[in-house]
């Protein structure tokens, strides 16, 4: 089985257990919304530097082995780098960043705002970038841009925060979709003639 699918399936089911728990609270359905979207505009000072913290030491590390973990990334395939126990090693330490970094975002953003952040911006890249070098620059920018807008869109019509954001994300995948089909049209149409 893929380690996507297991991801995939732990999530679903942890997502579906959070559920169950959380209802049966007096509170129950506010709850769920708050775990299921956050709460972008009530964020502390002490969340920021918590975060602050976290994600800097994080940035810190991964800029220190950027290679290194690069390289995993896209060696994941081969399974082998040079030192064959290192590249489990390599791995392991790769996804507790990972996880260490979506526990402290799922605590103020919610459940499906960090996931959509974490899937949505890449793939959007990743179909419309061909450079591997502009990939995370151009994510980021993605990521902050999206941000803006449905936290504009949130402000100016008055729309739950983190919903607007993915909606946002949701309609930037659907443009992106509709460009790489038109691309593709107009490339099968160059080819004909």
């Amino acid at each position: 089985m893929k380690l996507e699918a297991i991801i995939g399936i732990f999530y679903a089911v942890s997502s579906a257990l959070t559920d169950l728990f959380i209802s049966k609270t007096p509170h129950g359905q506010a709850d769920i919304q708050e775990v299921l979207f956050g709460n972008l505009l009530g964020v502390t000072q002490g969340d920021l530097i918590k975060m602050g913290v976290v994600f800097g030491a994080l940035a810190v590390i991964r800029v220190i082995w950027y290679r290194r973990i690069f390289q995993i990334t896209h060696e994941y395939e081969n399974h082998q780098l040079e030192g064959g126990r290192s590249f489990l090693l390599w791995k392991i330490f790769f996804y507790l960043s990972i996880v260490l970094a979506i526990v402290f975002a799922i605590e103020v953003g919610g459940v499906i705002p960090v996931f959509s952040f974490i899937i949505v911006p890449p793939v959007i890249v990743v179909i419309l970038v061909k450079k591997e070098s502009f990939v995370v620059s151009a994510t980021l920018l993605c990521a902050i841009v999206t941000s803006y807008f449905g936290l504009y869109f949130s402000y100016r019509w008055d729309f739950p925060t983190s919903a607007s954001i993915v909606t946002t994300l949701g309609v930037l995948v659907l443009i992106t979709g509709m460009v790489k089909f038109i691309r593709s049209l107009v490339v099968h149409q160059e080819q004909r003639v």
